[in-house]
């Protein structure tokens, strides 16, 4: 089924939609985009995800850096020689 849709779409021109939860054929689509909490969380070309900067500067992390960086999370932003950096704050004790 995915060779005749990567054909319909290489052949012809056609862009195709495909709807899937299935990490194996997103793999073997060409983009992909993700959506997390009805927005776009990532877009993914070939099997590699990557983040998409929203219009307000907001960018929805992947899963597992999430369990890493929990909701409320402090992370200092850091743009060096074009590289950006995300680094958490460590929690101070309240007084």
């Amino acid at each position: 089924m995915l060779a005749a849709v990567d054909d319909v779409n290489r052949l012809a021109g056609t862009t195709v939609v495909a709807v899937t939860h299935d990490p194996e054929v997103a793999e073997r689509l060409p983009r992909t985009v993700t959506i997390r909490d009805g927005r776009v969380g990532s877009e993914g070309r070939r099997g590699e995800d990557f983040a998409v900067v929203g219009r307000d500067g907001s960018i929805a992390l992947p899963p597992d850096v999430l369990e890493a960086v929990p909701p409320g999370t402090l992370l200092r932003v850091a743009l060096a020689d074009g590289v950006v950096t995300l680094v958490p704050q460590e929690q101070e004790e309240p007084a």
